[in-house]
């Protein structure tokens, strides 16, 4: 009994290392990504078109970090609108310059 459980915390940890992983290398290409385009000349649904392109650049370059986030599954827009949110908090020091230049545009009311 004690080793099934031992077995069973080990997959668990594992699998949550390994998603951790892939967010982390998504992260951090998505990043580089986006850096090496001139935001400074873009609209921000034109960043916003840029940063999915670069997610899905990405994804497509870790297909198997994908798929053991995913765990198999297919994404809805939904879910795929959950992982950008988890990509944008885990480079959220890269982007925030383009995240404060959206808030500056906003009009407070």
């Amino acid at each position: 009994m004690k080793k099934n459980l031992f077995a069973f915390i080990l997959i668990f940890l594992f699998t949550h290392l390994s998603a951790q992983d892939f967010l982390d290398v998504v992260a951090q290409e998505v990043c580089e990504c986006i850096n090496s385009k001139n935001e400074q000349e873009m609209t921000r649904k034109q960043i916003e078109n840029q940063l999915g392109t670069c997610m899905l650049i990405s994804i497509g370059k870790n297909k198997s970090g994908f798929e053991d986030y995913t765990k198999g599954k297919t994404m809805n827009e939904e879910d795929m609108r959950s992982l950008g949110t988890e990509v944008g908090m885990k480079n959220g020091f890269c982007l925030s310059p383009i995240f404060l230049r959206f808030n500056r545009k906003r009009k407070c009311i």
